[in-house]
């Protein structure tokens, strides 16, 4: 039987793989992740690259939306377009969310240490 942290380390591999199209950065992921709360094994190494490039030569076999490609999602605008995805009205925004999210996250490690 496999243990369980063994297969959630495969599960969050192979999904980080299918949602990003990089099969490497899975494994990096779910070795940076699960490795911080306990010792991988060489078999759980070894399950992790197995199951992260299983799912990703599944995407592109199945070729989902016509793509060919290792990710589920695209932009919607070619890179050679001069249109994009957001406009120079929302940068305000932008920046003011990312001020935020900064503030909100240095407030909970100082609260949580």
């Amino acid at each position: 039987t496999v243990p369980l942290h063994e297969v959630v380390c495969v599960g969050a591999a192979a999904g980080v793989s299918t949602a990003f199209g990089a099969p490497v950065g899975g494994v990096l992921f779910a070795i940076e992740e699960l490795g911080s709360v306990r010792a991988l094994s060489q078999r759980t190494l070894i399950l992790a690259f197995a199951g992260s490039f299983a799912a990703s030569f599944m995407l592109k076999s199945w070729n989902l939306d016509g793509s060919n490609q290792l990710t589920i999602f695209k932009l919607s605008t070619p890179t050679n377009s001069p249109a994009k995805e957001w406009v120079t009205e929302e940068i305000p925004l932008f920046l003011l969310l990312g001020i935020l999210g900064g503030l909100i996250g240095g407030l909970f490690v100082r609260v949580n240490i």
